[in-house]
């Protein structure tokens, strides 16, 4: 989860008139609220192969990756949340690669998690009971159990090289709607 608060705005409060500030700063919040989670998606589009509108809508009918968080009562607080458990492998692009050797047949997965990387697994696609196909792999060194394979959909959202650059988004996008909101107020010049 992704916390975002609006402080340091007492000095500035005590200034302006509250209501004109009260407003202003709920308005340029949601804005700036709404544009990170746009831009949240993008950055993960953008380094791992996954499509922003399946980050916020969810695959095949399930919950979206990533969502906003109730906006507080005061206005000046949220969160974007993540979904929790794992995105299956089928969602990144797992492909079947065939083996020719007949004396070993070995199944093998060809998928590509972060954009450019192709990584080829030792594990096999299986068509479901509900219809669904998925990767799965073994659990043991024997035939049974299986496990459906996922990568961690918070591990995807909660790195370094997307929190950072969200966090500066959000923080130029409050500060640039916030200003707006004041001048369309006649606060400010």
């Amino acid at each position: 989860m992704f916390s975002i608060n609006m402080t340091g705005q007492n000095k500035l409060k005590s200034i302006l008139d509250p209501t004109k500030y009260a407003s202003a700063a709920r308005t340029a919040f949601g804005q700036a609220h709404t544009g990170s989670l746009l831009q949240a998606s993008k950055l993960v589009s953008t380094r791992f192969n996954l499509t922003p509108q399946f980050l916020l809508a969810g695959g095949n009918g399930s919950q979206p990756i990533i969502q906003a968080g109730p906006i507080a009562s005061d206005g000046l607080s949220s969160s974007i949340t993540v979904k929790q458990g794992g995105i299956s492998l089928i969602y990144f692009g797992a492909v079947a690669e065939r083996t020719t050797s007949q004396k070993r047949k070995v199944g093998n997965v060809k998928v590509q998690i972060k954009r450019g990387k192709t990584t080829k697994l030792r594990q096999f696609m299986v068509r479901t009971s509900t219809g669904q196909t998925s990767v799965f792999r073994r659990a043991g060194k024997g035939r049974l159990p299986i496990i459906q394979s996922a990568v961690s959909a918070s591990a995807l959202v909660n790195s370094p090289s997307i929190i950072r650059p969200l966090s500066d988004f959000f923080h130029s996008s409050i500060n640039s709607a916030f200003s707006a909101q004041l001048k369309k107020q006649g606060v400010i010049q």
